[in-house]
């Protein structure tokens, strides 16, 4: 099926956004546990969230760490630490439930890349997800500070962590993916079959994993996960300071022009300007939104030839 191109376009994924409670702990995690690198931090003592759905000036950190491709490719992990309000509740308990569960990277050796994170804060979940498509297979799941899901796969040809894909649990597969393709991601082949298994019996289940890559540059996939037999439950995180994944930013060249081409579902807030005190940016133009699913997603006005 070829993308459907008449509404919005979502260019690339920009970054992913990972709520925690000490964002120190948790780049060290994602720096010396995955080789990213920070490249930049913001730090805002009276910022409007409105657009996130938080009334009042808010306080936070944000921390952006890359992997070795760069800020030009690669897309950052966000990590904020909120402050006024602090970041609060806990991520996803289960790989099943609804919303943006895991950040999957292609690591040199899976070994050494979990030794490294283990030292680091990180924790054994000790799951593994098979297939006879070896696109979507994982070697190895553990957890980082927060808590959150990171998924390791093996490329010998990468020097350092590289961010391959982004795991959304979904509730109805055919209607998520129907949602990207209108913002422009393509399919990047057909649904496929895996499962995981664990000790831990929450990441025991078979799925099903639709990949999809975004409209213009393939710097990371969707995988986006329907488990077999387990009823859905709920939405994603609705609250923006909760902690753990909550937030995925994606490019376009326009922002007020791809929320006027929308067409429901595809629903934006009005765009608005972020500050982002303290980097080269100085801010952006932005718009908010949520997927099928309740995932918050945010169009960033990033037109594909503009600088770092």
């Amino acid at each position: 099926m070829a993308s459907i191109t008449s509404g919005p376009v979502a260019t690339r994924v920009l970054h992913c956004n990972l709520n925690t409670t000490d964002v120190e702990a948790a780049m060290r995690f994602y720096v010396e546990g995955l080789g990213l690198t920070e490249r930049m931090r913001s730090v805002s003592e009276a910022g409007s969230s409105v657009g996130l759905g938080m009334d009042g000036p808010t306080k936070s950190i944000a921390a952006f760490g890359y992997d070795y491709r760069g800020g030009r490719v690669a897309p950052a992990v966000e990590l904020v630490q909120w402050r006024q309000p602090a970041t609060r509740g806990e991520t996803y308990a289960t790989p099943s439930e609804i919303g943006m569960q895991a950040l999957g990277f292609a690591v040199a050796s899976v070994d050494e890349a979990r030794a490294a994170c283990l030292a680091v804060g990180g924790t054994e979940v000790g799951a593994r997800l098979s297939s006879t498509d070896p696109t979507v297979a994982v070697e190895a799941v553990l957890r980082d500070v927060d808590g959150v899901a990171v998924e390791l796969v093996g490329d010998a040809e990468a020097p350092a962590g590289r961010l391959r894909a982004v795991r959304l649990s979904v509730a109805d597969l055919g209607a998520t993916t129907e949602w990207y393709r209108a913002i422009g991601f393509r399919l990047a082949g057909g649904p496929v079959a895996g499962r995981f298994e664990s000790d831990d019996l929450a990441w025991n289940g078979d799925v099903t994993v639709q990949r999809l890559v975004p409209a213009a540059m393939e710097n990371v996939e969707l995988h986006l996960t329907e488990w077999e037999g387990v009823e859905p439950s709920g939405r994603a995180h609705e609250l923006a300071n909760t902690r753990g994944l909550f937030r995925m930013a994606l490019g376009v060249d326009d922002v007020r022009a791809a929320c006027e081409a929308a067409t429901p579902p595809i629903v934006p807030g009005e765009p608005e300007y972020i500050p982002l005190p303290g980097t080269p940016l100085g801010g952006l133009w932005v718009a908010f939104m949520r997927d099928a699913d309740g995932v918050m997603i945010e169009f960033v006005e990033r037109p594909m030839d503009a600088p770092k």
